[in-house]
Parts: C-alpha cells; sequence; structure tokens
C-alpha cells in the first residue's frame, strides 16, 4: 500500500434489509440465476442482513 494511500472501511454499520426477487430458486433451477441467487442470499444473511426471497411458487414446494 502507498504510504498516502487512505483505507476505506466498506463495512455496514448495521445489518440491512435485503429483498431478492427471482423467478427462479432451489428447488426449481433451470440455469444458473437460481442458484446465483440462493448463494447471494447464504452469504448476504451469513455476514448478518435479514434477506427475504421472493420467488414463484413451484409445485410440491413448501410454502
Amino acid at each position: 500500500m502507498a504510504p498516502n494511500a487512505e483505507v476505506i472501511d466498506i463495512r455496514m454499520p448495521r445489518p440491512q434489509r435485503v429483498l431478492m426477487l427471482s423467478w427462479e430458486y432451489p428447488p426449481v433451477v433451470v440455469g444458473g440465476l437460481g442458484r446465483h441467487v440462493h448463494a447471494l442470499s447464504v452469504a448476504l444473511a451469513a455476514a448478518g442482513h435479514e434477506v427475504t426471497v421472493v420467488t414463484r411458487h413451484a409445485e410440491g414446494a413448501p410454502l
């Protein structure tokens, strides 16, 4: 790091409420969208954020 470089702390001061909208989400996965939304949601929740995912209803899936 350069001698005069400024270090920026990008951590959130408090947990955020995050809403994820996706037409595809496990257990119904057609392509990669559902996998990415799921992985990002899990990572955000592990970081302490409140994550809500809204998706379409899949037959046989619990509500």
